[in-house]
């Protein structure tokens, strides 16, 4: 440990300080891409509803913050040849019950912080298949290497 403040440093967070969720939050945003991690496979139910199955996903928000979000169960969720596009996303406010927004969207209702799960494809008004090329995916650089992160959070510890 250095008596002497080399650089003008910023330390988060100090001995004995207090830690905030919401600063954390920021801390992340630019260590961990945004992205899903795990799951997310999409599974046609008919012409108009998929089931999303459990993921787990780091969503960026609007006011530069980044959140975790592992959903533990399966989403049924509309779809139609017009909103295509499955999105993930979290808008930041400062109350205790709040959750991601998982919704069909049309392409330019995509805004840059939300997480694609993959797009619908249709033939007329007939759902054929799920097009993952788009998919947001969790990264990180091992040896200048693009690999896929893996991480585990406990809950409870």
């Amino acid at each position: 440990m250095g008596d002497t403040n080399i650089g003008n440093q910023i330390i988060r967070w100090e001995y004995n300080q207090n830690l905030s969720s919401s600063e954390l939050n920021q801390l992340w945003v630019d260590v961990i891409n945004p992205g899903v991690y795990e799951g997310g496979t999409i599974v046609i139910t008919n012409d108009t509803t998929v089931t999303i199955q459990p993921f787990v996903a780091c969503i960026k928000t609007s006011d530069n913050r980044l959140v975790y979000c592992k959903t533990q169960e399966n989403i049924q969720l509309t779809v139609s040849n017009v909103n295509p596009y499955i999105t993930v996303s979290y808008q930041h406010s400062n109350s205790k019950k709040q959750y991601a927004d998982i919704q069909a969207k049309a392409q330019e209702n995509i805004y840059s912080t939300d997480i694609i799960l993959g797009k619908c494809i249709y033939n007329g008004s007939t759902l054929e298949n799920i097009d993952y090329s788009e998919k947001t995916f969790g990264k990180k650089f091992t040896n200048n290497v693009l690999v896929p992160i893996q991480f585990t959070i406990q809950e409870g510890v």
